[in-house]
């Protein structure tokens, strides 16, 4: 999409915007990548606690084997115990290298759920209908695995975990008392008691419960932590996620040493135009630039508003050089933005950047900060409305690219990073 027709985004705290990462009304919208890395947390929770409990799980079947050899279910259950541990230990070696993508959350939870299934249909293989769907401890664990969604931070998780769990739980129901003369073994009674429709609807309004109520946690998880990131006027994210995101990717470009840069990037005369135009037009233009600067970037890289009219880019695997190229393309549509103001239409801002890079100048987020805000200054006090790279040149109007600089080797300063002009 052109940045110079992005609209104003919608308020990010107004749940009937649908911009929300989840709301109950539109639950399948694309997913939070702010969320990837709590997901990943949880994963590995989860998955450290399926390996133990696997484990100890498995202890049943294997005393019950040992003391009664001869039992088929005894030994079904100790087969499918082995097989679930052994996959839980998979998916942890999986998820403790750090390997986590949107879906595996999906995949690990549906495998829960199936897991747990899988051994109701063993019974019934066996023909044992009662102790399938009046085993009180196998179903339990459906509860378990629909509680532990709440980990992955996925409302879609919880709501797609909740309806395999029920549609498996049913489809063995169904197939215990259709397929079964279940009620009419007296040792089968004895031991497991009868098979009740009444106690097995009460089941199924459980799953069906508690997969309302992880989906409800989450959201209101989702919700919390969007209203503590994003900056209710534009949408974009905020400074303190914008901080905490510049120590993750300069530890992964660290970590595989590849290219990183950040931008810091200014309206030009935003006072002066606030007292022109009037504050509300100031408030839509800050919201055009942000709409601009969010469509014109990739998924992966980070945009904030750093304060007042002041916004924030990060560049992860990007050259100096590429940076300098991205933001004169987003600093040359700026002009043409249409801002409505109460005289009529006014046509956009100018903006001036500063870009630095990592490791050329500096290896600590205060010293790329401090970098680009040098170049920032730089740029307004050249003339404004053009963008300064590192060591490269500078990006300015009707230049077609970009040229070096009087002084392109600016360095980061200590102390607090200056305001600027």
């Amino acid at each position: 999409m052109s940045p110079i027709t992005a609209p104003a985004p919608a308020n990010p705290h107004d749940p009937s915007t649908g911009y929300l990462p989840w709301s109950w009304h539109r639950p399948w919208s694309a997913e939070d990548r702010t969320l990837l890395d709590e997901g990943l947390a949880g994963e590995r929770i989860i998955a450290r606690v399926r390996l133990w409990l696997t484990a100890v799980i498995a202890l049943v079947p294997l005393y019950a084997v040992l003391t009664e050899p001869n039992r088929e279910e005894r030994l079904a259950g100790l087969g499918v115990a082995l097989v679930v541990m052994l996959a839980a230990l998979a998916i942890d070696v999986l998820v403790r290298r750090g390997l986590y993508l949107s879906w595996l959350g999906f995949a690990t939870s549906a495998f829960d759920v199936t897991a747990i299934s899988a051994l109701l249909v063993a019974y019934l293989a066996l023909g044992n209908p009662h102790l399938a769907v009046n085993s009180s401890v196998v179903y339990s664990l459906y509860l378990l695995a629909l509680a532990a969604t709440c980990l992955r931070y996925d409302p879609r998780i919880c709501i797609t975990t909740g309806a395999l769990a029920t549609g498996q739980y049913v489809t063995v129901v169904l197939v215990a008392i259709l397929a079964f003369p279940v009620n009419t073994d007296g040792a089968l009674l004895a031991a497991h008691g009868r098979v009740s429709v009444a106690d097995q609807v009460g089941r199924v309004i459980l799953i069906v419960a508690g997969t309302v109520l992880a989906t409800t946690i989450v959201l209101r998880t989702v919700r919390l932590r969007s209203l503590s990131i994003y900056d209710s006027l534009t949408g974009l994210h905020n400074r303190g996620f914008f901080q905490d995101r510049l120590v993750e990717e300069l530890l992964r470009a660290t970590r595989y040493r590849r290219p990183l840069a950040v931008a810091i990037l200014d309206v030009d005369q935003f006072k002066q135009f606030n007292d022109t135009h009037g504050h509300p037009a100031g408030d839509q233009a800050l919201r055009l630039v942000a709409a601009t600067l969010r469509n014109a970037v990739r998924r992966t890289d980070v945009v904030a508003r750093y304060g007042g009219e002041e916004f924030v880019l990060i560049f992860p695997e990007t050259s100096a050089e590429e940076a300098l190229l991205k933001l004169d393309e987003i600093r040359r549509g700026m002009p043409r933005l249409p801002i409505e103001t109460s005289h009529g239409t006014v046509h956009g801002v100018s903006v001036s950047g500063g870009i630095a890079a990592w490791p050329e100048d500096g290896t600590w987020p205060d010293e790329l900060l401090h970098a680009a805000d040098d170049r920032l200054l730089e740029a307004k006090r050249g003339g404004r409305n053009r963008v300064i790279g590192p060591a490269l040149g500078v990006a300015i109007p009707g230049a077609g690219g970009y040229h070096r600089p009087s002084n392109p080797a600016l360095r980061p300063v200590q102390g607090a990073i200056p305001r600027s002009e």
